[in-house]
């Protein structure tokens, strides 16, 4: 019967020991893996000895490579990912600390675009010729929909304030409907917008799912925030539902459509990423 090593005697420890040298035949004394074969009633192994080597040593091997590869990955995943951490953060460094009036007064300037959150200014990262062309393809399809209704479509040019969270930016697309109104201490910054779209970057992508779209989801009039990706062809439509809680509504890629219900617009896919210049 089968009892618990510590339930044994010294001297039945000792036999047991002796005859798990005998039954090995000597073969397998002297490694841990050799000894766990013996213990287990393989017996003698005669003329597998060699091929069990083999194997061990080829289990060892190939471990051995595995883990290596891991590692390879591992350290390929974090050169990516500091990359990426410091592209966004070079997209986003601040330019200093200001007033909202000095902001304003900044931007009247017309040096360069930034953005106001809660004080800080951050230049606008540049944008590329992919970026310009979907923002106009997306606002020329929202503005032929919207022909002879009271709603108007703007570029980036239109200054977005936030006064929840006291943020101003410029979307890559805004449609405002019905009357336009404006914050009291920025006359053109517009405060009642319908729909947002912004394209999405490498550099600002985390930034527009994250942060960005937090503080346009305090507008008590924005209905709709629309992503746009460049590569694959994307369309997003984050949604405010009947009980104020925001959702993703629609994901439409190639051959597909994406309703903007609040304005009763389809944005076709295919349309809005047609290269005519190949």
């Amino acid at each position: 019967m089968y009892r618990p090593l510590g339930s044994r005697s010294p001297g039945e420890r000792s036999r047991r020991a002796r005859s798990d040298r005998a039954t090995s035949g000597g073969v397998l004394r002297g490694t841990t893996h050799q000894r766990f074969y013996a213990q287990r009633g393989v017996g003698d192994l005669g003329g597998r000895q060699p091929y069990l080597r083999v194997v061990w040593r080829v289990g060892l091997v190939l471990g051995g490579q595995l883990i290596g590869a891991g590692r390879r990955r591992y350290d390929d995943h974090a050169a990516h990912s500091k990359a990426d951490k410091l592209s966004r953060v070079v997209a986003r460094s601040s330019i200093g600390k200001m007033t909202y009036a000095e902001y304003v007064a900044l931007e009247e300037k017309g040096e360069a675009k930034h953005e106001f959150i809660r004080g800080d200014v951050f230049a606008m990262a540049g944008g590329t010729p992919a970026h310009a062309a979907l923002a106009m393809a997306i606002g020329r399809q929202i503005g032929n929909a919207l022909d002879g209704k009271p709603c108007r479509v703007f570029s980036s040019d239109l200054r977005i304030r936030v006064k929840a969270t006291d943020f101003a930016a410029y979307p890559d697309v805004t449609v405002i409907r019905g009357k336009l109104e404006t914050d009291p201490e920025d006359p053109d910054a517009a405060t009642n917008p319908k729909v947002i779209v912004d394209v999405l970057s490498d550099a600002t992508e985390a930034y527009d799912r994250g942060a960005k779209a937090a503080q346009y989801r305090r507008i008590p009039s924005l209905e709709e925030y629309v992503l746009v990706a460049q590569a694959p062809p994307m369309i997003e439509v984050y949604r405010r539902n009947e009980r104020g809680k925001w959702e993703l509504a629609v994901e439409a890629g190639r051959g597909q459509t994406a309703n903007i219900a609040s304005i009763s617009v389809t944005i076709d896919v295919d349309t809005a990423y047609a290269n005519p210049l190949g």
